[in-house]
């Protein structure tokens, strides 16, 4: 994609927008600003268009629910991840069903142009298990930020050990 949004992901955003435009259905839950609100799709539609027209950068705490992850991981938002790795995802997938899951702050991220750029692991797995996440989600990154994302070593057993 150009660095801006085209005519076609821009009429794609405010039909689905449309879609889910009720007050009730956006605003699934209201909680104190340290709780996480719902990420609906008509919320993440909006967020994307407010930083694509405002050029900031927007960062919450938000619940995904598998119907949202699958949303993201759809081929118009998904589309410059790697493949996904079977052994990390199935690792994921257990510790979702097992209760596992920890809040991070390890975010997911999305470009200016409403490409997801980091987090397809976490979402497959949310999406697979039907186990919501508690994640925050950065909207507004750089698309060229893609190309430097999880350069960092892998943690290994004995730095999780000496932690």
């Amino acid at each position: 994609m150009s660095q801006d949004m085209t005519d076609e992901r821009r009429i794609k955003l405010q039909g689905f927008a449309r879609y889910l435009s009720s007050e009730e259905e956006f605003c699934k839950a209201t909680k104190r600003i340290d709780e996480p609100n719902y990420l609906t799709i008509d919320r993440f539609n909006g967020v994307v268009e407010a930083v694509f027209n405002s050029g900031r950068e927007m960062i919450g705490r938000y619940i995904i629910t598998p119907e949202v992850a699958s949303y993201l991981l759809a081929d118009d938002i998904n589309s410059c991840n790697r493949g996904i790795r079977k052994r990390n995802l199935e690792t994921l997938k257990t510790r979702w069903i097992n209760g596992e899951f920890q809040f991070t702050g390890e975010p997911i991220q999305i470009s200016s142009e409403g490409n997801l750029l980091n987090g397809q692991h976490r979402l497959r797995a949310t999406k697979e298990t039907g186990v919501p996440i508690d994640v925050l989600v950065i909207f507004g990154m750089p698309q060229d930020v893609f190309a430097v994302l999880d350069q960092g070593a892998k943690r290994n057993w004995a730095d999780v050990l000496s932690a």
